[in-house]
């Protein structure tokens, strides 16, 4: 062999050998770069997946905390609308029951309450009636051991006895009566808000 024949084939080694290194140098830069780049890729996924939940999760405070105030306001409301409805509708009741005492059967009212207490606790020792029912009550009960009180506290009208040697302290005063159903009203009307 020649020396150029061998210098060819020492030339045709070097290039054999060159190629199947920059093959080499290719694909471990190829595995280098896919590595950096699933590495980079699964920060960035983890990354966008820490940001989306932090918003994710500010959202959901700042939704709950309109909603909060939604309700609280919308309670607010709920509680001036039923005390106005209850207002309005005990202010008729209250005018119906000024105008049921100034009429004729009030003193009717007042002396079935009075047989009614009588009947069941015996003659009463005191009795408490607002200023204007005075007169009227003293027509009723012709009982000369009963003591008449006035009692400022008895704005609409009724009676308030104190009866079996001053034990027992019974009011059947009108006021009392709305007041009740006030509370009736109040607890059964469906207008709680809770």
């Amino acid at each position: 062999m020649t020396n150029d024949e061998r210098l060819k084939m020492f030339i045709d080694e070097i290039r054999k050998e060159s190629v199947q290194k920059e093959t080499e140098i290719n694909s471990q830069t190829d595995s280098a770069i896919a590595q950096l780049f699933n590495s980079g890729k699964t920060q960035i996924d983890s990354e966008i997946n820490e940001y989306i939940n932090n918003k994710c999760n500010e959202c959901k405070v700042n939704y709950a905390e309109k909603i909060s105030e939604i309700v609280k306001s919308s309670k607010n409301e709920l509680f001036c609308k039923r005390d106005s409805v209850s207002e309005e509708l005990f202010s008729e009741i209250r005018h119906m029951l000024d105008e049921f005492v100034s009429g004729d059967e009030y003193k009717k009212y007042l002396s079935d309450s009075y047989n009614t207490v009588t009947a069941e606790f015996g003659e009463p020792i005191r009795v408490y009636v607002r200023a204007n029912d005075l007169n009227l009550i003293k027509e009723i009960i012709s009982c000369e051991t009963v003591e008449f009180n006035v009692e400022p506290s008895i704005m609409i009208g009724g009676i308030e006895y104190l009866v079996r040697g001053g034990r027992k302290f019974i009011d059947d005063t009108l006021d009392s009566k709305l007041k009740k159903e006030f509370e009736l009203f109040t607890q059964n009307s469906g207008l709680i808000i809770s």
